[in-house]
């Protein structure tokens, strides 16, 4: 790869919120690191307000936040940006906004790649397969960070080229020593969204205390329309005195300190694709209790790393977090994969030849 390559990366970046912009921003920082040109293309507008129920970034004033999903004007703008690449790279996980990314592919599918975070979003939106095979069909290659979405790539799109690599840490994560103990404390990270199970963990926390366990919970994140309803559940499962919400969305700065308080990190999901939270527990050196559902046990070493359970059940969360209690004396190995990983097989899709990228797009 000669030292001048040009990338151009079409994605939400910082200050925008949320794991998507932070993987973005890793990807920019590992593309540069590999001696590439890297062109930015993020979003002053990403979506309506009705769309996020978050506290959301309402406008980005920089050189490269320039799109915005109301104004065709930066749609179109957006094939002019990238067009010295030669690869353009572009994250898919929402189906809104497909219009910017027709327009950036139409032609140029040879040298774009795609990561896919998700290939459905959680939220079922009507006509997603077809609207993801019209943005993701005929490109260079795609990069997936579970077998289980690259599974479901492979079923919407045909045989095309696709790698998987492992989901790196998003941020800089110490692994600090554990905090003393009895309590066990589990941390619930992320934003709260009715897919993502919290419901069934509070549920699981009763089932622990009922049983003798001392465990407590943190659910840290921000709220999108759901965090009265926790509260409740959590008074009716009567442990409401057993679990703080720390609820608004916690700034990257903060994420190492609220892990290196907590003992097990719980992903009790009921559908997913992957999460950028396990590697951040990972490399904070703590267990992880997750869902058998998508790929997010992959990432597990169960009796090792972590522990499985069923989605939805709250006897087998609770159960999985007993024999997660058992890993807190085995010391672990920090994650081996890196963004530069990532990178590599993104770049390993590049069409150097004139010709070949030339058969690629028409």
């Amino acid at each position: 790869m000669r030292s001048e390559f040009g990338v151009a990366i079409v994605a939400p970046l910082p200050p925008i919120k949320g794991g998507v912009a932070q993987h973005s921003s890793s990807m920019v920082g590992a593309f540069e690191d590999l001696g590439n040109r890297v062109t930015k293309v993020s979003w002053c507008r990403q979506y309506p307000a009705r769309l996020y129920p978050g506290d959301r970034v309402d406008k980005v004033n920089s050189s490269f936040h320039t799109l915005s999903w109301w104004n065709p004007v930066s749609w179109l703008s957006v094939r002019r940006l990238t067009a010295n690449a030669d690869l353009i790279v572009f994250p898919w996980f929402t189906p809104f906004n497909f219009w910017v990314l027709v327009v950036l592919v139409t032609r140029r599918r040879g040298r774009c790649v795609a990561i896919v975070h998700n290939v459905e979003t959680h939220e079922r939106v009507l006509f997603n397969p077809l609207i993801a095979r019209l943005v993701l069909h005929g490109l260079s290659g795609y990069v997936t960070h579970s077998k289980a979405v690259a599974g479901e790539l492979e079923a919407l799109i045909g045989g095309r080229r696709i790698v998987t690599v492992a989901h790196p840490p998003n941020l800089k994560i110490e692994a600090h020593p554990f905090p003393p103990f009895p309590p066990i404390r589990l941390l619930f990270l992320g934003h709260l969204r009715p897919y993502k199970g919290i419901d069934v963990l509070i549920d699981a926390v009763s089932k622990l205390r009922l049983a003798g366990s001392n465990a407590c919970l943190t659910v840290a994140g921000e709220d999108w329309g759901i965090g009265k309803g926790l509260m409740d559940r959590a008074e009716t499962a009567g442990v409401a005195a057993y679990v703080d919400f720390q609820l608004g969305y916690v700034p990257d700065d903060d994420v190492d300190g609220l892990i290196a308080d907590h003992h097990i990190l719980v992903q009790p999901y009921l559908t997913s694709s992957q999460s950028g939270v396990v590697p951040l527990a990972h490399e904070a050196g703590r267990p992880v209790v997750v869902t058998r559902t998508g790929g997010l046990d992959e990432a597990v070493e169960v009796g090792i790393t972590g522990e499985v359970a069923l989605p939805g059940d709250p006897l087998s969360l609770a159960e999985a977090i007993t024999r997660a209690t058992a890993l807190l004396d085995n010391p672990m190995d920090p994650p081996t994969v890196s963004w530069r990983d990532v990178a590599r097989a993104v770049l390993s899709f590049s069409v150097s030849d004139a010709s070949e990228r030339h058969r690629l797009e028409n």
